[in-house]
């Protein structure tokens, strides 16, 4: 079928320009703005990620053992942060990426082997050898990937990384000429095809790589015309093991590395010669192959699966719209437009309209699309990230809404103030998820207290115990490491505490003094012989308590091999598993080494308060404890009461009186829920709008309170722990 177009290919062949070198940077700039500043972030964490290293014990690991993991977690690192740093450096084009772009090329040119160790052998299915040859370069997937990777950092930056790095640009196409485009043409690798030999999603990954380092170079016309002749073969080898209905006997998984590395193959192809090869996308075989995965997706996520295929085939996206557009298929363009705009993590938002009967038009990719419509419902559910709070909540006011608003309300005060004034201006509730309040453990607390069972309250001492696995977990390697990302750790963990603080003594807080830092969770403290990542060979695994593989696996709590498949396991994937657990730790943030990650929050902090009436308070924020759990002790005029949430007792001492041990019973959830407050909030909430709505128990009023109380100690703690004066403090 591609050969036959062959004899309509011209003498010249000019060079493949998928997109515009970072040169011509007006191109860049157009991009969309979201689009930008995840490059940047990414780029950015790259930055801050060492270079894994590839010691030759790795590749000998997989040679002894059999182990693939150690090898090719490093390796793709290095192609992931190479990746990153160009993608960050187009869209800035500041220079500020060069070196480490620099350092990271030249890594990879000094590696001895493009190959994996698992793909080290030069006939089909026999055993690997070894030890690389080095004068003898295998062109696996991901030779051919990472030859692609590097053609077309060359093609991006060309100036620029020899401006940084004189001869740089060189040395690639040096490596690139041994590595890449002698052995393809001077070598007979399986998948490049025999006409006998069945293939497989080898040949077209392959093929398509190999097509992008050859049309990225500056090559000859001669190395163009072998290449764009041995690309042809291979690629009607593929197509001949396909029937005419176009079906992947590899499942819909692989459709991503066959059906769309072929689009791959005939978009480079087309874009050099259009009038030779455009033509092959209206046959009937390749607009079938193309619209496959239409034919067995059963709906959001989920297709059907046979073989070793998940029925989770991956998320649709460009490719496949671009395939859908060059074959005419209206369906697969429409598919691939549906899924692309839908939740960033398909496999949860899937399960969330299973679950709760969720028609397909009610759901939405963002909350900005969602605000865009017509009022849905009574009540709208805020629960974003923290620095999404108030823009999402202001607009979902001016629709009408009733909301519940997860803690905090926002890092900035302005915001905070914003909101509440929006609140009463457009008579609506605003409940604040500070669900302590709602546990039978405060509820009941705060009843003894009002009742006047230890008399006047004169002091009171509160500990939040985050534990380690917990704070490793949410505040090193999270979601909440960064408070410029979202909110510093006295909001993000601890307003929750503020709030039960400022509830619990009943009256004003006039004034707070902090101390605390980020002691530990340093890149100074790493051991001798730690790695990058937990599951990179690092040394230190056995004795430290921080280990990823522990946390996730092990422990008896929070791991997946003491049955537990929700928080913190779920955060990582959708319902996990020990294999897709394994496979996040080898290639996600949950799975680096906690002193080597880009956090910035307090791991301990300490508050000091006085209340109207002289009253004080302190609390104790650690992450060094081995329980997540709070305590509490309030000493008054007439007695004292003590309480562990973790065991849901309160201690009453009258004093001269014997002791009562309130028992509040047993909390069924695994992690509890925050005390069983969270399920008790929703039913309050419930009733509350029921009612005809009124001040709630955590209305935004109560709430801006506290965090004003978590704002001054925040600014104590980064002024050397100086005390603020509340009502100062929010005039400024």
């Amino acid at each position: 079928m591609i050969q036959e177009q062959l004899a309509h290919l011209p003498e010249f062949l000019p060079d493949y320009r998928p997109f515009p070198p970072v040169k011509e940077h007006t191109a860049w700039q157009g991009l969309p703005l979201r689009a930008k500043q995840r490059f940047l972030q990414a780029g950015e964490a790259a930055l801050q990620t060492p270079i894994a290293p590839l010691p030759l014990s790795l590749w000998l690991d997989f040679t002894h053992t059999g182990r693939r993991t150690p090898w090719e977690t490093a390796y793709f690192s290095r192609r992931a942060r190479l990746c990153a740093l160009v993608s960050a450096e187009c869209v800035e084009h500041k220079g500020r990426f060069l070196d480490e772009i620099a350092d990271t090329v030249w890594a990879i040119c000094e590696e001895s082997a493009w190959q994996l160790p698992a793909h080290n052998s030069y006939v089909r299915d026999t055993p690997q050898l070894p030890l690389p040859d080095t004068t003898r370069p295998i062109v696996d997937l991901f030779a051919a990937e990472t030859g692609a990777l590097l053609a077309l950092t060359r093609y991006l930056l060309p100036d620029e990384l020899d401006t940084a790095a004189p001869g740089i640009t060189a040395r690639m196409e040096r490596e690139l000429d041994a590595r890449i485009l002698t052995p393809y043409f001077t070598s007979h690798f399986w998948w490049m095809g025999n006409g006998e030999e069945p293939m497989c999603n080898w040949t077209s990954w392959c093929t398509q790589n190999v097509l992008l380092t050859v049309f990225l170079l500056p090559t000859t016309q001669q190395q163009r015309q072998a290449a764009v002749k041995q690309a042809a073969y291979s690629l009607d080898c593929f197509l001949k093991d396909y029937g005419a209905d176009g079906c992947c006997n590899e499942g819909a998984q692989y459709y991503r590395h066959a059906g769309l590395t072929l689009w791959g193959c005939l978009e480079i192809l087309s874009s050099i010669v259009p009038e030779t090869f455009s033509p092959l996308f209206h046959e009937p075989k390749i607009k079938n192959i193309a619209e496959y995965i239409c034919n067995v997706h059963v709906e959001g996520p989920y297709y059907l699966n046979f073989g070793d295929c998940s029925p989770l085939a991956g998320r649709c996206g460009a490719r496949e719209y671009r395939f859908g557009q060059a074959v005419g298929s209206d369906a697969l363009c429409a598919l691939a437009a549906e899924d692309f705009r839908a939740d960033p993590d398909p496999d949860r938002r899937a399960a969330l309209q299973a679950n709760y009967g969720v028609p397909a038009g009610s759901c939405f990719a963002t909350g900005e699309e969602l605000l865009a419509q017509p009022r849905l419902a009574d009540v709208m559910i805020i629960a974003t990230q923290d620095r999404q709070h108030v823009a999402q909540a202001l607009a979902a006011l001016d629709k009408g809404y009733h909301l519940v608003l997860e803690k905090p309300i926002s890092p900035l005060l302005d915001e905070c103030l914003a909101l509440q004034k929006k609140a009463h201006e457009a008579n609506r509730v605003v409940v604040v998820c500070h669900v302590l309040r709602y546990t039978k453990f405060y509820g009941t607390l705060y009843e003894l207290l009002r009742g006047g069972a230890i008399g006047r309250i004169e002091s009171l001492d509160a500990v939040e115990n985050v534990a380690y696995w917990h704070y490793a977990h949410s505040y090193v390697r999270g979601n909440w490491r960064r408070a410029e990302e979202s909110s510093p750790m006295i909001l993000a963990k601890s307003c929750h505490d503020m709030d039960i603080i400022r509830w619990l003594m009943g009256v004003p807080c006039e004034s707070v003094s902090s101390y605390g830092s980020l002691d530990w969770f340093r890149a100074e403290n790493a051991p001798d012989g730690s790695a990058d990542r937990c599951l990179s060979g690092c040394a230190c695994k056995e004795g430290c308590p921080y280990d990823a593989e522990k946390i996730y696996i092990f422990n008896d709590k929070s791991g997946i091999r003491s049955g537990n498949d929700e928080w913190p396991c779920s955060v990582l994937v959708n319902k996990p598993t020990e294999e897709k657990l394994y496979d996040a730790l080898r290639t996600g943030p949950y799975g680096r080494c906690v002193y080597r990650c880009d956090n910035d929050v307090v791991d301990h902090q300490v508050v000091s308060m006085r209340f109207a009436g002289g009253a004080t308070a302190t609390f104790t924020m650690s992450a060094f404890t081995a329980k997540c759990y709070r305590s509490i002790k309030v000493m008054g005029t007439m007695g004292e009461i003590e309480g562990d949430m973790d065991a849901n007792v309160l201690y009453l001492r009258k004093f001269g009186q014997p002791e009562q041990v309130l028992d509040l019973g047993t909390i069924p959830d695994r992690f509890a829920g925050h005390g069983g407050g969270d399920a008790l909030m929703m039913d309050y909430v419930c009733e509350l709008i029921a009612a005809g709505g009124a001040e709630g128990l955590t209305s935004v009023d109560a709430s801006v309170e506290s965090h004003v109380m978590a704002l001054a100690a925040e600014h104590s703690r980064t002024h050397g722990g100086s005390a603020v004066e509340l009502a100062e403090f929010t005039e400024k």
